[in-house]
């Protein structure tokens, strides 16, 4: 949900930013833009240290192999709600050996490299009006993200960054996320196409607020160690829900 309001930002700016200027305000903010290192696609790259914690949880490995995930249905405004649809085109990447991520939606597609479809460890993205990357620079995890039983508290601690050719560069403190395991049902449930066990999990981050934080609602399809947002609840008027439509 993160990425679809932030998608909206970018676009307002532009507009803003395309109207036709001659001297620059005294007191107009100077972006801040952070040099990173890239591969030779364009994507960030990722800290090895990244890479080892996420090794070092011990996850069982995938028994079957997703290689394309459509996922559609509904965001809700304040005022309107309008269709929404995505395709992801799933394959192992060779440097690091997690998840290559490439996705297709009306206004924004994009390539990264993630954690089993939950966390962007590095991303390039399209908008209509924006060019944008991510990096995770550091990670760490608590709890027990081998076997997530019912019930259990998980929890992750990222930092990084979030740079648009429009903004600038955002996002560079630590985000503390905390997890607990709602449920266990058959992932044919969610997808007829779908086997073994799905759980589903429900995400805050903590950070200061004067409204409650909302959540977000995903699935981990156990068979196939992925995770994706299903929905979350409505924050400032906007929400998201959406459902596995093809699987591949």
């Amino acid at each position: 949900m993160k990425r679809l309001i932030l998608s909206i930002a970018f676009m307002a700016l532009a507009a803003c930013a395309s109207q036709p200027t001659h001297t620059r305000p005294v007191n107009a903010p100077v972006l801040k833009f952070r040099a990173v290192p890239v591969t030779a696609d364009g994507l960030p790259v990722i800290n090895p240290d990244v890479l080892k914690s996420i090794e070092q949880l011990n996850m069982p490995a995938p028994v079957k192999t997703l290689t394309y995930i459509e996922l559609a249905g509904t965001v809700s405004f304040p005022k309107e709600s309008r269709p929404e649809r995505t395709e992801y085109f799933l394959s192992t990447d060779p440097t690091t050996r997690q998840l290559r991520m490439i996705h297709k939606s009306e206004h924004l597609n994009g390539s990264k490299i993630s954690w089993r479809g939950l966390l962007t460890l590095s991303g390039l993205e399209q908008a209509d009006l924006s060019r944008n990357t991510a990096v995770i620079d550091s990670l760490s995890f608590r709890g027990d993200w081998q076997h997530m039983p019912v019930g259990s508290q998980l929890g992750f601690t990222r930092q990084g960054s979030n740079t648009s050719n429009i903004i600038g560069t955002l996002g560079t403190e630590p985000k503390v996320v905390n997890c607990r395991i709602d449920r266990e049902l058959p992932a044919k449930q969610l997808n007829p196409a779908l086997s073994g066990q799905a759980k589903a999990m429900s995400c805050q981050e903590q950070r200061p607020s004067t409204s409650p934080v909302p959540f977000d609602h995903y699935f981990y399809l156990v068979d196939y160690g992925f995770f994706y947002r299903a929905s979350n609840d409505k924050h400032d008027g906007v929400s998201i829900d959406m459902h596995i439509q093809r699987v591949k």
